[in-house]
């Protein structure tokens, strides 16, 4: 298991590369389309997510978006 580290330093973070997603972004509404995001994301060794959450700055507390 690889180990991430907590917090990146601002200078850190300016060394990185620019990565820019050239994909195509797809509404998951359907079983099928959500299983075919599954098996895709499975051939992944990394994967992250921006799920557009309001921040929190209480410890502990992670709010969840969902649609409703």
């Amino acid at each position: 298991m690889i180990e991430l580290p907590n917090k990146i330093d601002k200078s850190e973070l300016a060394d990185k590369p620019r990565v820019v997603f050239s994909g195509i972004i797809e509404e998951i509404d359907t079983e099928e389309k959500a299983q075919k995001a599954i098996d895709e994301l499975c051939k992944e060794t990394i994967v992250g997510f921006d799920t557009e959450t309001r921040p929190s700055f209480t410890r502990g507390h992670c709010p969840i978006a969902t649609l409703h």
